[in-house]
């Protein structure tokens, strides 16, 4: 259990600026080198009046508010619907490699080596994660039916680039 910070100077000063003085709970924070919160938690605990502050039950009423000038309401316009920006065209699909998509059998990752195609199969979370284990093809770490699923050539790109736009 934490020592009570608060000694009977401090609690007497509390009760005198809080009663006597009305003064705030920042204020009073301030001069005793506490925090608002703390000077709150206090005042709760040694059951001191409560006060009242603007739109509580029993306090001052706040002022009403001075109605707005109504606006004269104008008939809602539709516009037209606007054009998109970009021309959405289908992309032309490289034929696939003939080679076999999905091997009978795949490699676990501690017995892969330098040259195996490293394309996952299923979840890394469940017992029968694997993968490809082909050979890869040059410059990739994948297969050559992989490689092509996974990369678009540069000069494919760029006509997608220039039809787009």
């Amino acid at each position: 259990m934490t020592p009570n910070p608060w000694n009977d100077f401090d609690t007497a000063e509390l009760k005198r600026m809080w009663e006597v003085e009305g003064k705030t709970a920042s204020q009073i924070g301030a001069v005793l080198g506490r925090t608002r919160n703390a000077i709150i938690g206090k005042a709760h605990r040694e059951n001191l009046v409560t006060r009242m502050t603007p739109g509580r039950a029993g306090g001052p009423k706040p002022r009403p508010r001075k109605p707005r000038p109504s606006r004269a309401k104008s008939p809602r316009l539709r516009s037209p619907r606007p054009q998109p920006r970009f021309k959405v065209i289908e992309s032309p699909r490289r034929p696939r490699s003939t080679m076999p998509a999905h091997p009978t059998i795949g490699k676990p990752l501690m017995a892969l080596e330098d040259n195996d195609c490293r394309w996952p199969y299923s979840d890394p979370d469940k017992p029968n994660f694997h993968f490809c284990g082909l050979r890869t093809h040059p410059g990739s770490s994948y297969c050559e039916a992989h490689t092509a699923n996974a990369y678009t050539p540069i000069a494919e790109y760029r006509a997608m680039k220039r039809a787009v736009a």
